[in-house]
C-alpha cells in the first residue's frame, strides 16, 4: 500500500449518496400499515441493507401492510403519484421483488414501472435474481416473472373458488339431511 494512495472504500464513501424510497407490502398482516409486522420488518431490512451496500440512503417509506388490491393500498398509490407528480424527493425506488407491485395483472405492475422510470424515478428489485440493468435481457426475465405471478395468482383464486364452491354443497347436504330427520 503507497501511501497517500485512496483505497477504493474511501472513494466509494465520498462519493453523494443517492437518495431512494422504500416500498413494503404485505397483504397478510392483521394490523393495517403496522411497521413491526414481520413480513414488512424483513423487506425493510432487506432494503435497506441492501441501500446501505449500494451507496443509497433510504430517505422515504411507504408502507401498505394488511391490504390486497391496488384500489386498497394507498402506499402504492401515493408512491407513484409523487413520481409521477415530480414531487419524490428520491431518485430510486427499492423494492423486494416483482410481485410488491401486486399480482393482479403482469401489465399493470409493468405500467407503474414505466411510469415511474418515465419521470426519472428508477425501480430496483433487491431480492431479484436478475440485474437491474434495464438491459433486453432483464426486461424478459421480469416479463416472465410477471406472467408467472399472474399463474400462481389464478390457480390460488380458482382453487380458493373450488374449496368454497365445495364447502357450500356439504352445507347444502346437511341442511337437506337434517330437514329429513325433522320430518
Amino acid at each position: 500500500m503507497t501511501k497517500g494512495r485512496k483505497q477504493p472504500e474511501e472513494k466509494a464513501e465520498s462519493l453523494p449518496k443517492r437518495k431512494a424510497a422504500a416500498y413494503l407490502h404485505s397483504a397478510t398482516s392483521c394490523t393495517p400499515d403496522d411497521p413491526q409486522d414481520p413480513a414488512i420488518r424483513e423487506q425493510n431490512e432487506l432494503i435497506r441493507a441492501y441501500a446501505q451496500r449500494n451507496n443509497m440512503d433510504v430517505v422515504k417509506t411507504y408502507i401498505d401492510a394488511g391490504k390486497c388490491g391496488v384500489d386498497a393500498r394507498s402506499g402504492l398509490r401515493n408512491m407513484i403519484a409523487d413520481a409521477h407528480s415530480g414531487a419524490a424527493k428520491y431518485e430510486v425506488i427499492l423494492m423486494r421483488d416483482i410481485s410488491r407491485w401486486g399480482r393482479e395483472q403482469p401489465d399493470e405492475s409493468a405500467h407503474y414501472e414505466f411510469v415511474c422510470r418515465r419521470a426519472g424515478v428508477d425501480v430496483l428489485y433487491v431480492d431479484e435474481p436478475l440485474k437491474n440493468d434495464g438491459s433486453v435481457m432483464s426486461r424478459m426475465i421480469k416479463t416472465m416473472i410477471r406472467v408467472v405471478d399472474e399463474e400462481y395468482r389464478r390457480e390460488r383464486a380458482a382453487k380458493s373458488k373450488a374449496a368454497r364452491l365445495h364447502r357450500k354443497a356439504r352445507m347444502a347436504e346437511a341442511s337437506v339431511e337434517a330437514e329429513g330427520v325433522h320430518e
